[in-house]
């Protein structure tokens, strides 16, 4: 259905034009969390395999390091992720409409 025309000029309303100026954050947004949740996946998987290489008896001074290598990858991942979240919402505030 077409929008309806004010002297020839399309009229579009309010929530219509609200959602217009929403829409390409929102979606750089639920893309960041998108990767967010599968980093953060992969990490419990790998957190997750640490666990059954120290039930089998790996040797535990090499699993604490694992350990703390993979602490960091979450300190990464996490670190990252919001920079580039703040990047985008700076982006979209200070960006010419």
């Amino acid at each position: 259905m077409a929008a309806p025309q004010r002297d020839g000029i399309p009229h579009s309303s309010f929530w219509s034009r609200r959602w217009h100026n929403l829409e390409p954050p929102l979606g750089a947004l639920i893309e960041d969390g998108i990767l967010l949740l599968v980093f953060v996946f992969i990490l419990i998987v790998a957190y997750l395999a640490l666990g059954v290489l120290a039930l089998f008896g790996y040797d535990p001074v090499r699993v604490d390091t694992f350990e703390t290598i993979h602490y960091y990858a979450y300190l990464v991942v996490f670190a990252t992720l919001m920079l580039d979240l703040i990047i985008q919402v700076l982006l979209h505030t200070v960006r010419k409409k």
